[in-house]
């Protein structure tokens, strides 16, 4: 975790790679499981850091790098995942 979100609780930067694999995982510490469909993860960001520049498309980034959908629509993140199975941009 950031070192200012450690102290003030709350980080006004961009989501990193880390913090969006996390709450996909369901490791984050403010989560009660994982955030596993795109919606959830945007508003989720949305009521944590208000509005930010840039917030969505690097989200959306990071997901497309890092992440695919099951057969049900839910987000798995995956360390080596080929690019053709990673998500399409739509």
């Amino acid at each position: 975790m950031d070192p200012q979100e450690l102290s003030t609780g709350v980080n006004y930067g961009l989501p990193s790679e880390e913090e969006i694999r996390s709450l996909v995982n369901g490791t984050h510490l403010l989560t009660n499981g994982p955030i596993d469909n795109i919606e959830s993860l945007m508003l989720h960001f949305q009521q944590l850091r208000g509005a930010k520049h840039g917030r969505d498309e690097k989200i959306m980034e990071i997901l497309q790098r890092c992440c695919m959908e099951d057969e049900e629509g839910r987000l798995v993140w995956g360390e080596n995942i080929l690019p053709d199975k990673a998500m399409a941009e739509d």
